[in-house]
């Protein structure tokens, strides 16, 4: 088994539109359609990209010099920042989306936390 160096790691979350209209977007938020998230791994920036056809896992070409949550910002995204934790207890996800996608990549427990919007608040809560 692989032991994990550093068990609480931070991750950014970016939320925003979807390029593609869907017809679940009648639950979401403008603005709070979709969210990903990326993190800085001491060697990389990586994007984790939960899309309706695949999980998208992407190693961005920023260094640890460039200031990769503002540039989200700056492309139109919310971004808000969250420390991994994790459990070893099983989580059951359900549904694949990209707000359980990120959940279970951040730990996060919440099972009533179905939209990208309700995610955003919920960390919001967590971060104060």
């Amino acid at each position: 088994s692989i032991e994990l160096l550093d068990m609480n790691i931070d991750y950014y979350l970016a939320f925003g539109d979807s390029d593609i209209p869907h017809f679940w977007d009648v639950f979401t938020q403008k603005g709070y359609r979709h969210c990903c998230a990326f993190k800085w791994d001491g060697f990389n920036w990586l994007l984790v990209d939960p899309l309706g056809q695949c999980l998208d896992i992407t190693v961005l070409n920023y260094t640890s010099e460039d200031d990769v949550p503002s540039i989200f910002k700056d492309a139109g995204w919310t971004i808000i920042r969250y420390k991994q934790t994790i459990n070893k207890k099983f989580i059951f996800r359900g549904v694949m989306t990209c707000v359980t996608v990120c959940k279970q990549l951040l730990g996060i427990k919440a099972c009533w936390v179905v939209t990208p919007k309700q995610l955003y608040n919920y960390i919001q809560r967590s971060n104060t």
